[in-house]
C-alpha cells in the first residue's frame, strides 16, 4: 500500500490515482468525473493518500516552467518499458491536451513515488486501524495523546505525521478531545467533508452516506475534502453548534441539554423527540445482533420520543412497546415489530 506504516506500495492503486488525476485535472473533467473520484476516495483510505501525492508531484514537477518541458516529461514518462504504463498511455488520445500533460505528471509520480516516498525519513507515519462491532463502545488513546470514543460499529484510520494528524472516519461516530498542538492540526475526513482543529473537542457522525460535525468545545473549520466540487464552502464551526454536512445545510445553535444528549451514546443513552420508528430502528442497528424489521410502513412511520439504554436491549424493547402502539416479537435472528391492533 501507498505509505503505509510498513513503507510499502500497491502499485494498482498508484495507477488508478494517475488516472483519476488526469480525468479532474483537465478543463473539460466533468460534475460526474468530480462525483467519481469522490466516491473512489471515500472507499479507502491509501486512495486519497495516492491522490494526494499525485497532486503534489504535479506541482512539484510544474516548476519546470513551461508546457513544452512537461510535455517532454510526459514523452519519458510513456517510453519505459513498464507494460502497466504503456497501457495508460494508450488511452491517451481519448483525452485532451490538458489532460494528457496532468497524466504525464501523475505517470512519472507512479515511477518514482515508491522509490522516494519517505525513503530513510524519519517522519514517515504512524498508522492506527481502529474499529468497534455490534453493541461495542469503546474509548481509545490516540498516538498523540488524545482521546476518542467510538460508538458502535465504528471504524477509523488515524495517521500521526511530521506536520499533521489526520483521522478518517469510515463509519459510525466518533467523540474526541484533541490533545493540543498548534504545529500539527488533526483533522477528521467523513465523506466528503473535512473537520480541522488545533485542540477542542468534537463528534462527527458517518453513516449511511451523511455526516454531521458537533462542536463541544473550541472552534473547527469544516471543508470539503476536494475543491471546486460543488459541495459547499469551507465554515467556522463555534462551541455549540452542529451541522449536518451536505450542500445547503447551516449550522444549528444547540442548548445546553441537546448538546450533552448529542454525546449521550458513549454512556449508552439515544435520545429521541419526534423521530419516526423507522429512524429510531436505523439508530438501533449497530447495538442489535439481529436484523431488525418493521412488518408495515405504516408502524414506520409512527411517532417516539424517549430515552433508551442500548445497554440494557431486553428493557428497551419491553419500554417502546409502552411508548408506542407496537408489539416487538423476537426469534432466532431476528426482531420483528409490529402494529399492536
Amino acid at each position: 500500500m501507498l505509505g503505509n506504516e510498513h513503507g510499502q506500495f500497491d502499485q494498482r492503486i498508484v495507477d488508478a490515482a494517475a488516472e483519476w488525476y488526469a480525468r479532474t485535472a483537465a478543463e473539460d473533467a466533468s460534475t460526474a468525473d468530480w462525483s467519481e473520484l469522490r466516491a473512489w476516495l471515500n472507499q479507502d483510505t491509501e486512495h486519497r493518500r495516492a491522490f494526494e501525492a499525485m497532486q503534489d508531484m504535479s506541482r512539484s514537477l510544474q516548476v519546470l516552467g513551461t508546457d513544452e518541458r512537461l510535455r517532454a516529461v510526459h514523452d519519458t514518462a510513456f517510453s519505459g518499458g513498464d507494460e502497466q504504463v504503456r497501457s495508460i498511455g494508450d488511452r491517451r488520445t481519448k483525452w485532451s491536451a490538458s489532460r494528457q500533460l496532468a497524466l504525464a505528471a501523475s505517470v512519472l509520480a507512479a515511477l518514482i513515488i515508491p522509490t522516494l516516498y519517505y525513503m530513510g525519513s524519519e517522519d514517515a507515519p504512524e498508522t492506527s486501524y481502529l474499529e468497534t462491532g455490534v453493541g461495542e463502545r469503546q474509548t481509545f488513546e490516540l498516538a498523540d495523546g488524545s482521546s476518542m470514543a467510538l460508538s458502535a460499529v465504528s471504524r477509523v484510520t488515524f495517521i500521526v505525521s511530521a506536520g499533521q494528524r489526520q483521522l478518517e472516519l469510515h463509519r459510525g461516530e466518533l467523540f474526541v478531545e484533541v490533545a493540543p498542538d498548534a504545529d500539527k492540526p488533526f483533522s477528521v475526513e467523513a465523506g466528503s467533508h473535512v473537520v480541522t482543529v488545533t485542540g477542542t473537542a468534537f463528534g462527527v457522525r458517518y453513516r449511511r452516506g451523511t455526516a454531521a460535525v458537533t462542536v463541544h468545545e473550541g472552534t473547527v473549520r469544516v471543508a470539503p475534502t476536494v475543491a471546486d466540487t460543488g459541495i459547499g464552502d469551507a465554515q467556522e464551526l463555534q462551541e455549540g453548534q452542529r451541522l449536518l454536512l451536505r450542500e445547503g445545510e447551516t449550522p444549528a445553535l444547540l442548548g445546553a441539554e441537546e448538546l450533552q444528549r448529542a454525546a449521550d451514546w458513549r454512556n449508552g443513552w439515544l435520545h429521541f423527540e419526534n423521530a419516526t420508528l423507522g429512524e429510531l430502528v436505523n439508530e438501533l442497528e449497530p447495538y442489535v445482533d439481529k436484523q431488525i424489521i418493521l412488518t408495515s410502513n405504516a408502524s414506520a412511520q409512527l411517532l417516539v420520543g424517549g430515552s433508551f439504554n442500548v445497554d440494557r436491549i431486553d428493557v428497551l424493547w419491553s419500554t417502546l412497546e409502552t411508548v408506542v402502539p407496537v408489539k416487538v416479537t423476537e426469534e432466532n435472528d431476528r426482531i420483528l415489530i409490529s402494529e399492536r391492533r
